[in-house]
């Protein structure tokens, strides 16, 4: 049995710059500790498919990532 890992990518965010990290990449303590702010974690695929499509208006998927809500 062959057991498979969603490809997710684990987004960090500081000053408007963004990191996009797999499971393996990620060490939050170390990031937080850099004054970087995780903002999402996303399945690459669908989030490119619903930027593609028009479902969300691209920028507003991309100030998701790149700025922490209040």
């Amino acid at each position: 049995m062959k057991i498979l890992i969603a490809p997710y990518l684990f987004i960090y965010a500081k000053e408007g710059k963004i990191k996009c990290l797999t499971v393996d990449e990620a060490h939050e303590e170390k990031l937080t500790s850099e004054g970087w702010t995780h903002t999402a974690t996303i399945n690459p695929a669908r989030w490119i498919e619903t930027m593609a499509n028009g479902n969300q208006d691209p920028s507003d998927m991309l100030d998701e990532i790149q700025f922490k809500n209040p």
